[in-house]
């Protein structure tokens, strides 16, 4: 994950957003914020 933040940084981005809940502990490990929480609906 280090590798990419490098990489977003050498080329201007200034935030990294990842939806996932699965993998939210290994997130906030590593240092993210919990910042939204999203919804969906499968239509059958």
């Amino acid at each position: 994950m280090m590798l990419i933040e490098e990489k977003a940084a050498e080329r201007g981005s200034k935030l990294i957003a990842l939806a996932t809940r699965r993998a939210g502990d290994f997130y906030k490990a590593i240092g993210y914020d919990e910042s939204a929480i999203y919804f969906k609906k499968a239509l059958s």
